[in-house]
């Protein structure tokens, strides 16, 4: 009975653990997000792409992330680079909003691209 008690015990020691590192990691993402819509406010492209790029290869949730760096890359004419990231966001979102979003804005690149 001891031995159940401790082995309760320890695999809910476990579960927490893993649920505050996840968390933790997820919350490493926002900092270079927040970084990166401060520079688009400040206009400073350059610097928003760079950190944008890092939030989204630290946390792949950041569907706001992913959407303004596709609109970077359309505005700065690298339509190659802009459906790359919307079609990554439309394979990661198999449903919902996000998706229909993602698709609405590859259209246009694919029809270009089709020209």
């Amino acid at each position: 009975m001891m031995v159940l008690i401790i082995l309760i015990i320890a695999l809910s020691a476990m579960v927490l653990v893993l649920y505050l590192y996840r968390r933790r990691d997820k919350a490493a993402g926002y900092t270079p997000y927040i970084e990166g819509l401060v520079a688009l406010l400040d206009q400073n492209d350059a610097l928003a792409m760079k950190k944008l790029q890092e939030a989204v290869n630290v946390d792949s949730d950041l569907v706001d992330a992913y959407v303004r760096l596709g609109d970077l890359y359309r505005a700065h004419g690298w339509a190659d680079d802009a459906y790359r990231e919307y079609r990554t966001l439309a394979r990661l979102r198999r449903s919902g909003w996000e998706r229909v979003e993602a698709e609405v804005r590859i259209r246009p690149l694919r029809c270009r691209a089709e020209l």
